[in-house]
Formats: C-alpha cells, sequence, structure tokens
C-alpha cells in the first residue's frame, strides 16, 4: 500500500455559511436512512418492481454501502464522514432511467428531503446531496463515464477526506 502524507493543518478550508446548523448523526438514525434508501431502490427497481433493473438494483446499492465503509476505514476517514458516504451511497440509486443528470439530482432531492425530514443538520444533508450529485456520468465520443469531479469539489468544498484515493 502507497504511504501518504497526512493533510497539513495550515491548509485554508472553506468554511460553511454559519446559518447552517451541525448535527452529528446518531449511528441508528444513519443505519435508517441507508435503509430506507436500500428500501426506496428495492421498491422502484428490484425484481419485483414494475422496472426491474438487472444492476442498479437494492444488490448494487448495498455492495456500495458496504465498500464505501470499508474504504473510509482504510482512508481513516471520520465516522461522521463514513455516515455521510454510506447515507449518499444507499440512496445513490433511489431513481435511474431519467436521463444524464437528472436522475441523481432526483435521488439527492428525495435524500436530501428525507434527512430533513428526520432531523438531520443542514449542513450534512447539503454535503449528502453533493455526493449523491457527484455520481454523475457523463457521455464523451459514446462512452459512459463517471463524472468524480464534482466529488474532489465537494470534498474540498468542505474540507473532508474523502478524496484521499480515487
Amino acid at each position: 500500500m502507497e504511504s501518504r502524507e497526512k493533510p497539513d493543518a495550515t491548509v485554508d478550508v472553506v468554511k460553511p455559511p454559519v446559518e447552517w446548523v451541525v448535527v452529528e448523526p446518531e449511528k441508528d438514525d444513519v443505519e435508517a436512512m441507508v435503509n430506507r434508501g436500500i428500501e426506496e431502490t428495492r421498491k422502484k427497481s428490484g425484481k419485483d418492481s414494475e422496472q426491474p433493473k438487472a444492476y442498479h438494483n437494492e444488490e448494487h446499492v448495498m455492495r456500495v454501502v458496504e465498500a464505501v465503509e470499508k474504504i473510509g476505514r482504510e482512508e481513516e476517514l471520520t465516522d461522521k464522514e463514513i455516515a455521510m458516504l454510506k447515507i449518499a451511497a444507499g440512496w445513490h440509486d433511489v431513481e435511474t432511467g431519467m436521463g444524464p443528470g437528472v436522475s441523481e439530482d432526483e435521488s439527492a432531492r428525495l435524500c436530501q428531503k428525507e434527512m430533513t425530514d428526520r432531523g438531520f443538520g443542514e449542513l450534512e444533508t447539503q454535503i449528502v446531496g453533493d455526493l449523491i450529485r457527484a455520481t454523475k456520468n457523463v457521455i464523451i465520443d459514446g462512452v459512459i463515464k463517471q463524472e468524480i469531479g464534482d466529488l474532489e469539489e465537494t470534498s474540498g468544498m468542505y474540507g473532508l477526506g474523502l478524496m484521499k484515493r480515487v
């Protein structure tokens, strides 16, 4: 495994607007949000749904949730960062097939509404929505590619260590 230096403590971090409320999510709340996203994906894209998907289904979402937690632990992210990644992973494919960028925006909107309804903080809610939107695919020369630039920007914007390894 390649050795990495820890970020310098003097690095400027863009701070969120002061009016944003920061709330530490409880583990049970995080798991409930993740499970709700998986359930919504199952209803809309699972094998028993009206439009079953071979790939973008609840099994895929569960694998992504497991993967982001594993990578987050390996990369020594904070529990809060891992929680936000898990929620985003759980909701990233709630909507599919609406067109490039549209599905991700709608998945983010639904997740953010649910987070707000459950009392998550404004900052966490915004970050999770941005992480979901960062999963947008783009088509370049007829090839679908994952657009990760937004994730890098999102990570840096909030001072998160989410882009330590891509």
